[in-house]
């Protein structure tokens, strides 16, 4: 079983991540999605042997949506850090 986290296209609300779950979910070898239209990820376990991603890409791409191909380094999963936001906000108004 793999378990992926990739990033996810065309998806700009909840409205959205649930089509994409439902569609992923009812492909052959999909254990489990978890989709976050908050973060544009998702998350999923297969089986390889029963399917990838470029086929649930097939499944989603006639409806505006896809997933990366590239894995989305643990790194990246972190979140977001504001305070460069922060910084960069400061020094934009001292200037």
């Amino acid at each position: 079983m793999n378990t992926k986290t990739l990033q996810v296209h065309g998806m700009h609300c909840a409205s959205c991540a649930s089509i994409i779950s439902k569609k992923v979910s009812k492909l052959s070898g999909v254990e489990h999605i978890e989709v976050n239209p908050g973060t544009e990820k998702a998350e999923l376990s297969f089986d390889p042997q029963k399917t990838s991603i470029h086929e649930m890409n097939k499944t989603l791409e006639p409806l505006g949506y896809s997933f990366s191909d590239t894995e989305i380094p643990e790194i990246m999963n972190m979140g977001h850090d504001h305070s460069m936001h922060d910084m960069n906000h400061e020094s934009m108004e001292s200037e």
